[in-house]
């Protein structure tokens, strides 16, 4: 008894040595460029999961042999500026005179029936005029020139009190339908453009320079590139199990795999191609978008380094943003200069979309 006791004691010491190293190692797989070497970013995609698994070794170390409780504590400690990331506890606070942001990835106000299509629209519209917000930066945006065809800008004009507006679109189909982006803002627009992707016809960025009382603020709104999983991946993801044929696992694994591998290449590219824009931004700016990337990836340290995460300054819990199967992730974020300060930051509940709508009120420091 003491012999196999004592075996899977170093059994489980070995183990905890691995998933220790492996957390750290997830921790700072972000300072990999996915262009230079993808393979970290897969790391990192997994950080949740070394970090669940290293609490439960705590757990195990705690109630059979503490003595070696200290290991995943030290790999969590070195780990800790990633798990922030992810986790937040700030309380909430709210001003009169801040500026009210919302992103929100509306996925075409459900426009192919994901749900219930004009049901879902209407019930998006109910909740974006509850909220009163200074600016809207939408995300999967659809509009058409058909009247009375399923309208979406023009609604909003009519109960939104932001009002003005600017968008960008990637694609346009047959019957003068466009897909893309589109910011509203109660303050003037005096200058906006686009940020094009050489990389991706799917993709796009916005920008516009508002006018609030004396100062200039360039708003940045972004949609960086998707994994683009098909109906197939997520049919192999979710009927995945050891009864799956080895050819079937295989040939799902390799697609996955290289759809998750050109991602992270297109995001990188495009993230520094933002970087590059907002560096040369002749005022202030606050951010917004859908990035497909989570808080612990070469695209969110790119802005991090140079811009405030409104979750990580005012947010509390996990903040989730996408409620599709993968990438369970806080995917969706809003980030601003330092010479603004974040206050008040939430997740929407409500499940409209695939994605959550963030909010957050923005000051001067």
């Amino acid at each position: 008894m003491k012999i196999a006791s004592g075996f899977i004691r170093y059994l489980f010491l070995a183990l905890n040595s691995v998933l220790a190293i492996v957390l750290i190692l997830s921790a700072f797989s972000d300072l990999i460029d996915p262009i230079t070497n993808v393979y970290p970013s897969f790391l990192g995609l997994a950080f949740p999961l070394f970090l669940l698994l290293n609490l439960l070794l705590i757990i195990f170390w705690l109630v059979f042999y503490k003595r070696f409780v200290f290991i995943s504590i030290l790999a969590i400690l070195i780990s800790y500026s990633a798990i922030s990331n992810f986790f937040q506890f700030n309380f909430s606070n709210s001003k009169e005179d801040s500026i009210k942001v919302m992103s929100y990835n509306v996925r075409l106000f459900d426009l192919y029936n994901w749900s219930e299509n004009i049901e879902t629209r209407n019930k998006i519209f109910d909740q974006l005029g509850g909220q009163n917000a200074n600016i809207y930066c939408f995300q999967e945006f659809y509009y058409t020139e058909q009247k009375g065809k399923f309208e979406t800008r023009d609604t909003l004009i009519t109960f939104l009190d932001a009002k003005n507006y600017r968008e960008a679109y990637t694609h346009k189909m047959r019957g003068a339908q466009y897909f893309g982006l589109a910011t509203f803002t109660s303050y003037p627009i005096i200058n906006s453009g686009t940020i094009k992707f050489e990389n991706d016809d799917n993709n796009i960025g916005l920008y516009i320079d508002v006018k609030i009382d004396s100062d200039t603020v360039r708003v940045y709104n972004l949609h960086i590139a998707s994994i683009r999983f098909s109906y197939d991946d997520y049919t192999f993801m979710k009927n995945l199990d050891t009864k799956s044929e080895t050819k079937v696992i295989e040939k799902g694994a390799r697609t996955i795999y290289y759809r998750l591998k050109n991602a992270f290449v297109k995001r990188s590219q495009q993230t520094k191609d933002i970087i590059k824009h907002v560096n040369n931004s002749p005022y202030p700016v606050i951010l917004c978008g859908d990035f497909n990337d989570s808080p612990n990836s070469f695209c969110y340290r790119q802005f991090s380094d140079i811009l405030i995460d409104s979750f990580k300054e005012s947010g509390k819990g996990i903040g989730n943003t996408y409620i599709g199967s993968f990438p369970s992730f806080r995917i969706d974020y809003i980030f601003h200069s330092d010479e603004y300060k974040s206050i008040n930051y939430i997740t929407l509940p409500e499940k409209y979309s695939d994605h959550h709508a963030i909010i957050s009120e923005i000051i001067y420091q």
